[in-house]
């Protein structure tokens, strides 16, 4: 990954400014006019950005080096936290997105890409054969819902009754086309939504992000904001849960397909192509301002030839709530969008993996000694 790669997409930018504004940039002196503000997008009127005005052309290099691991992360948890696919983008994406901005933040991203943290999460899957680079964890959250779920996670394409998970999926995009080209007003500004994801959900697939150390994690050892447990988009914020951890069965060689920059999941899409302009007309319009033809990989097709699917951190970034074209991969007028993936996430389709250790997690605040960038931890419980 680098500048140009990072500020191309909404994510990047925005961890990028996030990250300046944790390490205490002061703003450029404010021009005549009062405080900066965003432009109207797509009919909606958008406030003041005062926290975003002047700050990226006084950006210290040495002060962005030196932040923090836990600022490194709570910056690229706010990126996610602000990604949406059903309403217009945040204010400050809007203004992150205008001529000019990339390259007020380059030296800030430059800066950043030299983070020692950084580098260590924009990690591919696999450190080499047979190697995960980090341990793979699965979490089952403990809500209102689900007060008492402690089910392992199934590791298998097939559910308990031996049906196809993948055929299940594609029954219901199929069904959910269907109904929305029947269905949805063929005015692309009317407020109608559904589905917007781009991820094999739903159907119990076996979902991993990578825990550091989650290996070697004693009974009430914090772990801080862990992507895992934070870096979620669309998040409901739970606050307790239990964490699978796992790594490769012996002998396993996994077939994996990294999506690490735009580009690598237009050629996913284009390889594996499944037409949901229908379903995604609306919604994807809404963040996007485009009226195109949508397409998303065909997950069925593509678990005939892959094991698994990982979402590096710098393909998230430069890539997750970005329109990206697909005519240079032969399908002329038509886009895609990675949508619903968290980064350093990973489907399973056939998980060739072992059961290393399971354990309760809990979200927690460590008052006025700890650390001001975390207010927040989570930690292994004690029993």
């Amino acid at each position: 990954m680098d500048a140009e790669a990072l500020l191309a997409g909404p994510r990047g930018r925005r961890f990028v400014m996030e990250a300046v504004l944790r390490a205490g940039i002061p703003a450029e002196p404010e021009a005549p006019g009062g405080p900066e503000a965003a432009p109207a997008t797509f009919g909606w009127q958008l406030g003041p950005l005062e926290p975003f005005a002047g700050r990226p052309a006084t950006a210290k290099p040495a002060a962005l080096r030196g932040l923090s691991e836990a600022d490194v992360m709570g910056s690229l948890v706010d990126s996610v936290f602000s990604a949406m696919y059903w309403q217009p983008p945040h204010p400050e994406d809007v203004l992150l997105a205008e001529p000019g901005k990339a390259d007020e933040l380059r030296p800030a991203a430059e800066a950043l890409l030299e983070h020692p943290f950084l580098a260590a999460l924009d990690r591919p899957l696999l450190a080499g054969p047979g190697r995960l680079t980090y341990p793979a964890a699965h979490i089952d959250w403990i809500d209102e819902l689900n007060p008492e779920r402690r089910v392992p996670p199934h590791l298998s394409r097939t559910d308990a009754q031996g049906r196809d998970k993948l055929e299940r999926w594609r029954r219901h995009v199929d069904a959910d086309v269907r109904r929305a080209r029947n269905d949805r007003p063929r005015d692309v500004c009317a407020n109608f939504g559904g589905d917007w994801w781009a991820t094999p959900a739903m159907v119990d697939l076996l979902v991993t992000t990578p825990l550091p150390g989650a290996d070697a994690l004693a009974p009430g050892a914090e772990i801080g904001i862990p992507l895992l447990l934070h870096g979620i988009e669309d998040s409901f914020e739970l606050t307790a849960g239990t964490v699978t951890v796992l790594d490769l069965a012996p002998a396993a060689a996994p077939r994996v397909y990294e999506i690490d920059s735009p580009d690598a999941w237009a050629r996913l899409v284009a390889a594996f192509p499944l037409d949901v302009t229908p379903a995604r007309r609306h919604e994807y319009y809404q963040v996007t301002g485009l009226d195109v033809a949508w397409f998303m990989p065909d997950w069925q097709q593509v678990a005939d030839q892959y094991d698994a699917v990982h979402v590096t951190v710098g393909g998230y970034l430069a890539t997750a709530t970005h329109p990206i074209p697909l005519a240079g991969h032969g399908l002329p007028g038509a886009h895609t969008m990675l949508a619903g993936w968290d980064p350093d996430q990973t489907y399973w389709f056939d998980a060739p993996l072992r059961l290393i250790d399971r354990f309760e997690v809990e979200l927690f605040e460590r008052g006025p000694d700890g650390d001001p960038a975390l207010e927040d931890v989570w930690r292994r419980a004690a029993t």
